[in-house]
């Protein structure tokens, strides 16, 4: 009958309108969770995230589960996180690490592979091997210093800086301490010791719980333990949020988090170069201009670096 007829019309286009959201909703999310891979991923490398964790940032009283613990891309050799600050890698912890999540997102992992490591504190790219060969040829990138890194930091204060410029400081351990100390030897280094450097450029000055701050895009050319926060703390602008190398003591500091953040990372291969960006995390601290502005200075940091 003709309302038979209108009756399924109606519940077509009902069904159609929910089929048309939940499209848009699942690109939306695929949005959220960027990753750049270039070159395109070869046909072994095919497989898509299976499951997309919605990021989650661990905060005071709110214990970190594995579902925090984003899924950047995971294909047949690598699982990209964008790891939370204040998470660990690994290790025994009542809070989530990243090796539970792994191990959420892939049960049939033999082993937990690292191709590099971040600190506890510094959230953002991290890439694990799901293969023996596929983790040694992302180290060696790391080991040959072939590896593109660039981390986003908020600095204590305002810098006068313009452009692109060179932090050359040479790090070395502390003996029975975790932390490390800058030196101006140039031999005779602890195990994580040695000459580092890193090109800083200054994207803004800004104001954070009304107190002067500062945006730094960072590569570092070498990759020594806390180099980054030792060479800001350094030119003067420690690291907001530092609990180890800022002056700041539990009641003055003013973030809940260190704000340092690998942003992108930049993998030479056979066959291509392999890129890993998350989004950006400090705008919603520090908003401002200067997000709109990254690709362009991370083209001055890379002419200048070379």
């Amino acid at each position: 009958s003709r309302h038979d007829m209108t009756t399924r019309t109606v519940a077509l286009a009902v069904l159609a309108s929910l089929v048309i959201v939940t499209i848009s909703r699942l690109r939306s999310r695929s949005r959220d969770n960027v990753v750049v891979s270039e070159p395109p991923a070869a046909e072994n490398e095919a497989l898509q995230v299976g499951k997309l964790v919605p990021r989650a940032a661990a905060t005071g009283g709110r214990r970190l589960n594995v579902e925090d613990v984003p899924v950047q891309s995971m294909c047949l050799d690598y699982i990209v996180f964008d790891k939370p600050y204040d998470c660990r890698l690994d290790g025994e912890s009542e809070e989530a690490t990243v090796e539970r999540a792994a191990r959420y997102v892939d049960p049939e992992l033999d082993k937990i592979r690292f191709c590099h490591q971040l600190d506890y504190a510094t959230s953002g790219v991290l890439v694990l091997g799901r293969t023996k060969q596929a983790c040694k040829v992302a180290s060696q990138c790391f080991q040959q210093r072939t590896a593109i890194k660039y981390y986003l930091a908020v600095g204590h204060g305002h810098c006068d800086r313009g452009g692109p410029f060179l932090i050359d400081h040479a790090v070395d351990t502390i003996e029975g301490d975790f932390r490390m100390r800058l030196v101006t030897s140039t031999s005779g280094f602890g195990k994580h010791g040695g000459l580092a450097t890193t090109v800083a450029f200054c994207m803004a000055n800004a104001a954070y719980n009304q107190r002067p701050v500062c945006v730094f895009l960072l590569r570092p050319r070498t990759g020594r333990r806390h180099q980054l926060r030792l060479h800001l703390k350094s030119i003067g602008h420690p690291i907001v949020g530092d609990a180890t190398y800022s002056e700041e003591d539990a009641e003055q500091r003013c973030s809940e988090r260190m704000m340092l953040h690998a942003w992108r990372l930049e993998l030479p291969m056979t066959g291509g170069t392999r890129v890993f960006c998350t989004q950006e995390p400090f705008s919603a601290y520090v908003p401002g201009e200067w997000p709109g502005k990254l690709a362009e200075a991370m083209q001055e940091v890379s002419s200048y670096a070379g």
